[in-house]
């Protein structure tokens, strides 16, 4: 006897309820559909079941244990998540620039040159000028090019940070 998987992908889960792909991201989008689980790219078919059930006005034969503060594990755990989502970093950062928006961290509030930063080159720091996370500081002319931080990198440092802390966190759980 096989047994069907329980995660699915945003394809499987589209055609499990009868969609195409984009028709059941914006379901997702709108909240008609749970989002993925936590961290990753797939979704609980049993979440989907109890979303379309909702949908179509079935009453579970279990009805979802509500806490002191009168909401569902389900729904806290969304609450949880979407307060996680939101404090992720928002740039889409590759590693250089990842490694670059570490580097010039508020412990460097002074502007730095591209060669202190290993593996780091001036294209790098110049994408994270278009992105908004780092302003090149005017030089006298023939002096080395100088980058530092903007409001928004801060910010955004400040989301690598946390993510890091999230993951220490999880680690010291197991």
């Amino acid at each position: 006897m096989t047994e069907e998987k329980r995660l699915l992908t945003r394809g499987e889960a589209a055609a499990y309820c009868g969609l195409k792909p984009s028709a059941f991201s914006d379901w997702v989008r709108k909240g008609t559909m749970p989002k993925p689980i936590n961290g990753s790219r797939r979704w609980d078919k049993k979440a989907i079941d109890a979303k379309l059930d909702e949908i179509a006005g079935i009453q579970t034969a279990r009805a979802p244990a509500i806490n002191d503060d009168g909401e569902s594990e389900l729904q806290k755990w969304q609450r949880e998540h979407e307060v996680i989502q939101a404090d992720r970093p928002k740039l889409r950062l590759n590693d250089r620039q990842e490694q670059a928006l570490r580097y010039l961290h508020p412990r460097h509030p002074e502007p730095q040159e591209t060669r202190f930063i290993r593996g780091v080159a001036d294209r790098t720091l110049e994408e994270l000028v278009e992105k908004g996370a780092v302003a090149e500081v005017r030089q006298p002319k023939d002096a080395p090019r100088k980058f530092k931080l903007t409001p928004l990198g801060l910010d955004e440092h400040a989301r690598y940070e946390r993510e890091d802390q999230r993951q220490i966190d999880r680690y010291r759980q197991r």
